[in-house]
């Protein structure tokens, strides 16, 4: 876990998940340094320290997402307050619908960048939102997500985008599956 340690000397114990994971009724709540993705993880996809909870509610599952990417220094270093991405959070809520048929997901996530107050960075926001949707035909899964992204760092870069995401996992055997995206 690139981050996750104290950065001095070799003999440093590395840490690349630990969390918990709690289950009461229709709420699933993992907490604690684990990896995760959203949706099919075109949105995003890291190892983050954060709380990540469903609540099914059958046929749709409400899921919230909170991470505490950086809390200065680079993305993933919680041990400094120095530097210009002071406060790194990625946050995210989703709507998922499922049948036997198909899964269908719609997501929004937006990472916020909050600077350190002496001019070293500016404020920055990215917003996200993806269209999920994976369909089991026979032994096949079938899988889309198309998410489009918006935002700025509140002075000079906009960001905008697309990403396309197509893919099939087939179940070869018992002991054997392929996949292609």
């Amino acid at each position: 876990g690139d981050g996750y340690r104290p950065e001095a000397g070799t003999d440093t114990l590395m840490v690349d998940r630990a969390f918990t994971t709690i289950k009461s009724g229709a709420l699933t709540l993992k907490v604690g340094q684990q990896a995760g993705a959203w949706g099919l993880g075109t949105m995003w996809s890291d190892q983050f320290q954060g709380i990540h909870a469903d609540v099914a509610l059958d046929p749709i599952t409400i899921k919230l997402l909170y991470v505490k990417e950086s809390e200065g220094g680079a993305a993933g270093n919680t041990t400094t307050d120095e530097a210009g991405n002071d406060d790194d959070d990625f946050y995210a809520i989703a709507a998922a619908y499922s049948t036997d048929a198909f899964t269908g997901q719609l997501s929004f996530g937006t990472l916020r960048q909050k600077s350190d107050g002496a001019g070293n960075a500016a404020d920055i926001a990215i917003n996200g939102y993806s269209l999920t949707l994976i369909a089991p035909v026979g032994d096949m899964k079938l899988m889309a997500e198309g998410t489009i992204y918006g935002g700025d760092n509140g002075s000079t870069t906009d960001y905008t985008g697309t990403q396309l995401f197509i893919g099939v996992d087939a179940k070869l055997s018992d002991a054997l599956s392929a996949g292609a995206g």
